[in-house]
């Protein structure tokens, strides 16, 4: 089950906004040194009043080193250029 939060039956707040595969070859590119984000198992995109919310879903295993959790998180929050 599914539940929008939004009602965008007459707007489309995340229109500008970049797509599913944008964002997947965007996040790609920021994490190919870090050998944790090669054990992503899911991304869920949030698309909520005109922003994107990324979720990734990593095995607990990853954070047995602090400092992965870490590079993600800081990696993750830099601002990157408009992407469609």
């Amino acid at each position: 089950m599914h539940i929008d939060p939004e009602d965008d039956t007459h707007l489309t707040p995340a229109r500008d906004l970049p797509s599913r595969s944008a964002v997947q070859a965007q996040l790609k590119s920021r994490f190919k040194d870090i050998d944790a984000a090669t054990q992503i198992e899911r991304i869920t995109l949030h698309y909520v009043g005109g922003r994107l919310r990324i979720e990734l879903l990593l095995p607990l295993s990853v954070l047995a080193n602090p400092d992965t959790g870490r590079q993600l998180a800081a990696r993750s929050r830099r601002p990157s250029p408009k992407i469609h």
